[in-house]
This record gives C-alpha cells, structure tokens and sequence, in this order.
C-alpha cells in the first residue's frame, strides 16, 4: 500500500510539471507579429529599349503585389561597354550593340528584362575630295579615282559615280574611270548623305604607242679626267607615244651625267650610266673607265741614305716620287747582298748577318733609282735563361693551400749565363705574359732558400701557402744578379682539403707545424701536440725543434693553455671529445682499417653523403721526444680533465690500432699528432 501511494505521489508532481510547461510556451506564443507580404513578381516599364550611342533612358520596375514588404531590387546588365545601369535604372548607351538590363527583386530573386539597342551617333558628311581635279587617259586604258569625305569619320560614307559623256568615257560603282573614244568628260562624285560633289576634268587622247626598249649608241667609254662626252638614246619604236628618258650615274665621285646624256668624268675609276625610258622602264647601260692624266715621274729620294742594324734588326724605308702628283708611284726593291739584308715588298729591310749591302728603290714609271747603304754588325753576346716547369715533392707541381712544399725549377741559360754562386730574387705579376706587375700573393710565402741546388742549373724555392690562399695559377719571373729570366714562371696552387662527416668537417689531413697542413693526406706530419703536465718539462736537446713548446711549469687555466697552443690553421681548431665521438658513431659513419697509398690507418665513410675521410697511424713521441708506437693511432683533442691530487692535466684522445678504435686518456707529457676540423 505504501509503495502504491508512493508512485501515485510521484505521477501527481510530473502531471503538474508538465501542465506549467504547456502554459508557459502557450503565453509566449500568443504575439506572432506583423504579416509578411512575399513578392510574386516583378515587371518593367518597357521590355525593349533602342538608343543612340551617348543618350540616356530610365526603366521603373514594378514589384508585385502592391502591398510587398520587401519592394527593393537590383538591376544589372548584360554587358556594361554597351550599356550600363545604375541602381535607379537609369540606362546609358555606351557604344553601339545590344545588352539586357535586368531588375531582380530582393524578395523571392523575381525578374524581369529588357533588351536594349545601341546605334552608333551619326556623323554628318560635310564634303567630299577627289584625288585628281584632272585626268588624262589614253584611249582604252583606265585609272581609279579615290574619293575622301570629310570628316573622315562621318556615318554614312557611300558615295555614287557619274559620267557626263559615258561615250567618251565610263565610270563604275568603285571609281574605275575608262576611256572610250578621244573627247573630254566630266566625273563626278555624289555622297548619299547631304549630296555633296567634286568634279574631275578628263581628257581623252588617242591610244598610246607602248615603248619596246631603248639603245646607246655606246655601250663602253673611256675618258681621262676632266674630259666630257654625250651619249645618244634611240627608244622604239620610232612612234612611240612617250620617248621620255631618265639618266644614272652608278657613282656620281668618278663619273655623272645631266638630263641630256652629257657625261663628265671627275676621277680615276669606273662608273656605270644607265638610261630608263619613263614608258615601261626599259633601260640601257655604258660602262664608263675614267683614267688619270699621266703625270711623268721626275725622281725618288728615300727616308734614310745609310742604314746600321744588329743582326736579327730590322727597319722601314720609306721612298718618296717626285713630283707629288706623279701618275704612277709604284716602285720596286732589291739588296744588293740578300745575305747580310733582304727587302721587301714594303721596304722592310731585315739584318741577317755581319756585312754591308745597298738597298734599291726603282720606280715603276722611268726606272728612277735611290740607294741606302745597309750595315749589319754581330749583337753583343747578352745573358738570357728561361724557367723550366714547376715540379715538387708532391709530385703533380701543384700545391694545395695550406701546406709546404719544395719546388724545383730548372734553368735553361744562353750567351753565357751561369747560375752557379749568384743569388736570386723574385718578381710577381698578375698575368701569365709577365706584362702587369704584382705584390707578392696573399697568403704565399715563396722564397730562394737554397741556389744553385744539386745541379748549378736548378733553383730550389720553399713554398709555403695558406690556407685562405684561392686556387689558381701564380706568375713570376726569377732575377739573378740583374738579369730576369726571359718567361715567366708558374706556382700552381690547389684547394685545401676537408670533409663533412656526420655533420663535423674534418681537415683532411694532419698538422706538418702550427698553421700548416701537410701536402698529402697519408702524411702524419712533423707536429706532435704535447699534452698539459704541470712541473715537468723534457731535455731540451731531447725535443724535436718543430714540436714548440707545449708545456711549461707554470700552473694557468685550461683555458687558456688550449687557447694559446692551438695549432691548427686559420678556421681550424682541435677537435673536442664529441667530435671523436661523432666520428666513432657507428649508426652514421662506417669505418675500416686500409692501408692507403702504403700508409695504414682507418677510413671513414659518411653513410648518408658517401664522404670520406683517411686519418693514419702515427704514433707518438715519447718525453725523450723518440717516435713510439707507429703502426697506431694517437691524435689530441680539447677535451681536458684535471687530476688535483697528482697535479696532472688528463686530456681526452683519438685513440686507434687495426684491432680497436676508442676515445682516450693521457696524463703524460707525451706527444701526439693532430687532426684539425672547421670552427
């Protein structure tokens, strides 16, 4: 009984709910606003419109019902260079062709259209022009007269032809005047619009006799200058209606001629006069030659009567004829000796050897003759030497930036130069002819260290280069004792090597001293690191020389210690651990013990560039400053530690033999080679 009371409890209070809801929603219905009047339709005031370019016209849109809530609208056209609209409706007649305005109600998208026309504005003809005010034809022939209306862009452009006397002559729709029969005629033009008129005379004559062709009664002429003669033209036939002629010069410099035939001869040449008919174009030629007045050769004198040259000299003679205007000045050249001096053409004469010999200028025109009397004496025994191809230790004669190197250059001496005992000097240019002269390189260091060398014909030069110097060729000339080599020489210098590997650039190849790789990556250089041990320093006698000092007793910083022994080249540092580290990362670098070029030591290849990179065993030295340890791999980093209690500077390595490669650890004041890689 209770659990019954209890639901109907609960029916009672979901009833009541429900019924205050319903009342609620039915109250905030009971306002449902003003009615909305939908648009049905929409029509304009014309459904086709015809305008004239530049005229105006307003369309009214009537929207249906009367009573529409919503009465706007949109007008648009079909194509605005046409005619446009504005939002009023109001059309503009743009250019002649045809658009459609069309009105869209806001309200439901009705329309409605018209179809506007646009005529282009006419232009009224003001006057019309013929080509020709008078005409002259042959019987049976014709011509095409051109009318012009003004202005010229007038609407209506037709006009009409007429002939006053069609039997003498006709005129068609196009102008095409024909004449009929001897007689005189008027044509004239009408426009269509206004009727406005121009009037051409015409005359007709009787029927023309066409030219054939033309003649000379010379088809060649020779004239001196300054001489004149007349040419006569014969045009055929006889009767020919139009025997008028026209004359040519083909150069007016050398020969012209007047309206009449008259030629007159101005210079030396030839010239070519044609004559052309004016009926048919027929045409006739004469060559014309004009020749100088001879002028008599008198003499000739020569630029020098007596000539001295070293053997292998030369020089020009230079003959003058009199007189100045002399007709012909040609002349001719002989050696009296072609052994000791010959002469050419030009009167070039060359000194061959020791000797006296009479040089002759003949002219061409009287045989007039000028001497020069030629002395050739032996040259003074000067001494010369050429500089042979550069070669070095390398191998190629090309030395790579960054290294050392001894290059050797022979010497080819002549006339009695030696080499033996005397010193040296060089001179730099900036092309490979020795032209333009330059500084010393930057960056190369190239001096005469030893001269003569092993023979007394080849000159040893150091040669160092840095390793910013470009790539190229480099031009000098050696001087000795004054005299300067008679070609120039060539320092071939190569790129610096170094390679990417796992992402740290590597130089490829070892430090040969501090700020100086070695010339080839199988060499361990001559420069072994020193490594960090406070209060204790070798035998002096004991270091090698280019080792440097690496060590001291002195306790400083780390820090400053790397920093101020740092023997890597410009750009260069010595690796850090992570470096070796990298290096060693088998997931990005494969490596394998080779020997290479007879050095062995291991290559490493980059797996994703294909890069590679060879680093040799070279050992260390000792605090003795002896080689140990060849055939494995010892190479300096950075990476230090500090051991207070033993008072000892650890510092991290690269350490490899054909078994094993691994970082390592020294505490002694050994030496190890160094590998540098890209700041």
């Amino acid at each position: 009984m209770k659990k019954k009371n209890k639901f109907t409890r609960l029916a009672a209070t979901l009833f009541i709910t429900l019924s205050a809801l319903c009342i609620f929603f039915v109250s905030c219905s009971k306002d449902p606003g003003p009615e909305i009047i939908k648009v049905t339709g929409v029509t304009l005031s014309k459904s086709t419109l015809a305008l004239v370019e530049g005229e105006t016209e307003s369309l009214r849109a009537t929207i249906a019902p009367e009573n529409a809530t919503n009465k706007r609208s949109t007008w648009k056209s079909s194509d605005m260079t046409v005619a446009a609209v504005d939002a009023e409706g109001k059309i503009v007649a743009v250019k002649a062709g045809n658009a459609t305005i069309t009105v869209t109600s806001d309200d439901g998208s009705k329309t409605a259209t018209c179809a506007v026309t646009v005529k282009a504005a006419t232009l009224s003809v003001t006057g019309v022009k013929l080509n020709k005010a008078t005409l002259t034809l042959a019987q049976g022939t014709s011509e095409t007269l051109t009318a012009t209306l003004t202005p010229e862009n007038a609407t209506n452009k037709k006009v009409s032809w007429k002939s006053t006397k069609t039997d003498i002559a006709t005129v068609d729709s196009e102008g095409k005047v024909t004449a009929v029969k001897v007689g005189a005629a008027s044509i004239v033009v009408t426009t269509e619009e206004g009727a406005k008129t121009d009037t051409c005379t015409l005359t007709v004559v009787a029927k023309a006799i066409a030219v054939t062709g033309v003649k000379l009664n010379k088809t060649s002429l020779s004239l001196v200058e300054s001489a004149s003669e007349k040419l006569i033209a014969t045009v055929t036939p006889n009767d020919a209606t139009n025997k008028t002629v026209s004359w040519k010069s083909s150069d007016a410099s050398i020969a012209i001629v007047d309206a009449e035939g008259h030629i007159a001869a101005l210079k030396t040449g030839k010239a070519t006069i044609t004559v052309t008919t004016e009926d048919g174009g027929k045409t006739a030629t004469c060559a014309v030659t004009v020749t100088a007045k001879a002028v008599a050769v008198t003499g000739v004198t020569l630029n020098k009567t007596s000539l001295s040259l070293v053997e292998g000299g030369s020089e020009t003679l230079t003959p003058t004829v009199a007189p100045t205007d002399a007709s012909n000045k040609k002349v001719s050249w002989k050696s009296s000796n072609t052994a000791v001096a010959t002469v050419d053409n030009n009167g070039n004469v060359t000194a061959l050897k020791a000797g006296t010999a009479t040089i002759t200028a003949t002219t061409e025109d009287g045989g007039k003759t000028a001497t020069c009397a030629v002395t050739v004496t032996a040259p003074a025994a000067v001494p010369m030497f050429n500089i042979g191809a550069q070669t070095g230790d390398g191998g190629d004669g090309i030395l790579d930036s960054g290294t050392m190197e001894w290059v050797k250059y022979s010497l080819t001496g002549t006339n009695g130069m030696t080499f033996t005992g005397k010193t040296a000097d060089i001179a730099w240019f900036s092309d490979a002819e020795g032209k333009n002269t330059a500084t010393e390189p930057v960056g190369v260091r190239f001096a005469i260290l030893k001269f003569p060398g092993e023979n007394d014909n080849i000159v040893s030069l150091g040669a160092s280069v840095a390793q910013a110097t470009p790539e190229g060729s480099y031009y000098f000339r050696i001087i000795i004792e004054g005299v300067t080599s008679s070609n120039v020489g060539v320092l071939k210098v190569g790129k610096a090597w170094e390679m990417k590997i796992n992402n740290v650039i590597w130089a490829a190849r070892n430090v040969e001293r501090p700020a100086l790789f070695v010339s080839n990556p199988e060499d361990t250089g001559w420069y072994y690191q020193r490594n960090r041990y406070t209060g204790w320093s070798p035998t002096d006698p004991l270091t090698p020389s280019h080792d440097g000092e690496k060590w001291n007793s002195v306790v400083d910083t780390n820090d400053s210690w790397v920093t101020r022994n740092n023997p890597c080249p410009a750009g260069y540092r010595l690796p850090t651990l992570d470096n070796i580290n990298a290096l060693l990362d088998e997931t990005s670098v494969d490596r394998k013990w080779v020997t290479q070029n007879g050095v062995k030591g291991y290559k490493f290849t980059d797996k994703k560039s294909g890069n590679t990179l060879f680093i040799p065993a070279g050992g260390h030295r000792d605090r003795d400053g002896k080689l140990s340890s060849p055939e494995e791999g010892r190479y300096m980093t950075s990476t230090y530690e500090e051991d207070t209690a033993r008072k000892v500077w650890s510092t991290r390595t690269l350490y490899f033999n054909r078994n094993e490669i691994r970082p390592g650890l020294i505490r002694e004041a050994v030496a190890y080679t160094v590998r540098c890689v890209k700041k």
